[in-house]
């Protein structure tokens, strides 16, 4: 072969293991997202292809509560369904809590008396827009703005997920969750601060569970990007779910996310 020949074949030979290179970097990149198909179908991905970090020990029956308790949530923002967050609330003795409430409480009550012609035209189509909303869910409701905790938490779900839920699947491939201990409750600050993003809020709780005050604390967080119903981009969500001894099961304590753009109301975490 004459050098000519043994140049080109070398340029070619060069030029393949350059594209080759391109397609595994390309790959790797690829999202792997799972549909949200079944509770039995969630704790099996759970189970076997999402990264655990363990930083504290927990026993088998801790990590099988904690895939159930995980797969409960997928499922019940999945849905955005109402009667499986309350059975989820049920199975841990959790209740609404008045004090943590007011917020959702004064919303309700403020938009009877808001003027649509004091706003701007941009916050007067989204005012319309939840008028509308809460004249459909309303006669579900014995009195208008509803009064008591679990009719007010009610229709704020009904608002936030009355077109679709959350999320339709997960990506695995880096979604992890970390089981770590503090010496106190994580505060909203704290998880504010270990999230990683410019752009970024945190959910708050509505409810309170027995054994919440208790320290120190059993954590775990988790975090995940959803593909959702809705037109949305991906966005990022951390949970942080803590062990109560007192009920022998996790709860939702705080959860996050991360984004970068408008985005709609489904994608919120209300619990």
């Amino acid at each position: 072969m004459d050098k000519a020949r043994k140049t080109k074949l070398g340029v070619a030979l060069a030029v393949i293991a350059i594209i080759v290179v391109a397609i595994v970097i390309l790959v790797s990149r690829r999202t792997h997202f799972v549909p949200l198909q079944s509770r039995e179908q969630i704790e099996r991905v759970l189970q076997d292809r999402v990264l655990w970090i363990q930083e504290t020990s927990i026993n088998d029956f801790q990590k099988q509560q904690l895939i159930k308790t995980l797969a409960d949530i997928l499922m019940i923002y999945r849905d955005g369904d109402f009667e499986q967050f309350l059975n989820y609330l049920r199975q841990r003795r959790g209740r609404f809590d008045p004090s943590r409430m007011a917020g959702l409480r004064d919303i309700l009550a403020n938009l009877s008396k808001i003027s649509p012609e004091q706003l701007r035209p941009e916050e007067r189509q989204e005012y319309q827009r939840t008028r509308q909303i809460f004249d459909k869910i309303a006669p579900q409701f014995p009195q208008w703005p509803p009064k008591d905790d679990l009719s007010v938490f009610k229709a704020h779900w009904l608002l936030t997920y009355h077109d679709a839920g959350v999320w339709s699947g997960i990506e695995v491939k880096t979604a992890y969750i970390r089981v770590f201990q503090t010496n106190q409750p994580i505060n909203p600050n704290t998880a504010l601060a270990a999230i990683q993003s410019p752009n970024r809020l945190v959910f708050y709780r509505n409810t309170s569970f027995p054994g919440e005050q208790d320290a120190p604390c059993l954590y775990a967080e988790v975090y995940l990007v959803a593909r959702h119903p809705t037109p949305d981009p991906y966005w990022g969500y951390y949970l942080w779910l803590r062990w109560s001894n007192a009920i022998q099961n996790w709860f939702l304590d705080l959860a996050g996310m991360t984004f970068s753009g408008n985005r709609s109301a489904n994608t919120d975490l209300l619990f």
